[in-house]
């Protein structure tokens, strides 16, 4: 929360956050960032490993519906999931069967309003759509773009393929 604004409107004792504002660090949202899901699981699951003598891990699978969740409690709540499914799992293998039922709820990424998958599809349309109007404006000849754009004409040929089955693969 903006401490200021809250100050501002007299929702916070300004005094306090001189006591407790020794450093201001402004951290994104957990689920702005879903490619740090996994090192924060391991991390956790490492720490209440060694507290409580076990070796319990989360498959793979676990991971990726882990990373689809919102995450409204930011990381503490992440900690707090990791740790109860350590202690309740009757197996060493954490699977996505064993998790709470409210993990399965996905929602959007970002406070944008899509998906992850939703922005790697548009930016794929996108950079096909560059490179397809750089070809037509070296008349159709993909060498010369790709001396254009700066690149070998065997890399403008590979990323416009990459580019393509990615957008197939996702529609």
């Amino acid at each position: 929360r903006n401490l200021e604004e809250m100050v501002a409107k007299s929702l916070f004792r300004e005094d306090l956050i001189y006591r407790i504002c020794v450093v201001d660090v402004k951290l994104p949202t957990l689920r702005s960032r879903p490619e740090d899901i996994e090192p924060l699981v391991e991390h956790f699951s490492d720490y209440y490993n060694k507290k409580n003598g076990t070796k319990k891990y989360f498959q793979r699978r676990t991971l990726d519906m882990l990373r689809r969740y919102a995450w409204p409690g930011n990381i503490r709540e992440l900690k707090t999931v990791v740790e109860r499914h350590m202690i309740l799992s009757p197996d060493a293998l954490i699977r996505p069967e064993n998790l709470d039922r409210k993990l399965y709820e996905t929602k959007p990424v970002s406070s944008v309003g899509f998906t992850l998958d939703e922005f790697r599809q548009n930016h794929n349309q996108e950079l096909l759509a560059l490179l397809n109007q750089a070809i037509a404006r070296a008349e159709g000849n993909k060498a010369e773009a790709a001396r254009r754009l700066g690149m070998k004409s065997n890399h403008l040929y590979e990323l416009i393929k990459d580019t393509k089955s990615k957008i197939e693969a996702s529609s």
